[in-house]
């Protein structure tokens, strides 16, 4: 019997979604440009090894997200645009308050 969260959530009717979330130094989709800001405060003091392994991480994250039909890759959404993350790896309030309406138009949008 396999009693993964979405196969419980299968068996009882319910929808399931796993949502794979932004990190601050995704190539071309996560890296602050304005240079006077604190996100580009926050990705500047980011080790390059570190750059590279979470690029790398998140490529096969988002390659095993596309082959379930339950997981939403938003990992482009709510880029560092000055003032959205509170550290590397996560958003602040305001960041948090956009990824939480994101979520919510998923959850609630009829399809």
């Amino acid at each position: 019997m396999d009693l993964s969260k979405h196969a419980i959530s299968e068996e009882i009717g319910a929808e399931y979604y796993v949502f794979l979330q932004p990190t601050m130094g995704l190539i071309d989709i996560q890296i602050p440009v304005d240079i006077n800001s604190k996100d580009y405060d926050l990705y500047s003091k980011m080790p390059q090894e570190y750059l590279e392994m979470i690029n790398v991480h998140f490529d096969q994250l988002r390659k095993f997200c596309d082959r379930l039909d339950y997981c939403v890759d938003i990992t482009a959404a709510v880029p560092p645009t000055g003032g959205m993350y509170s550290d590397p790896r996560h958003h602040n309030e305001i960041g948090n308050e956009k990824l939480a309406q994101i979520i919510f138009d998923k959850i609630f949008s009829v399809e």
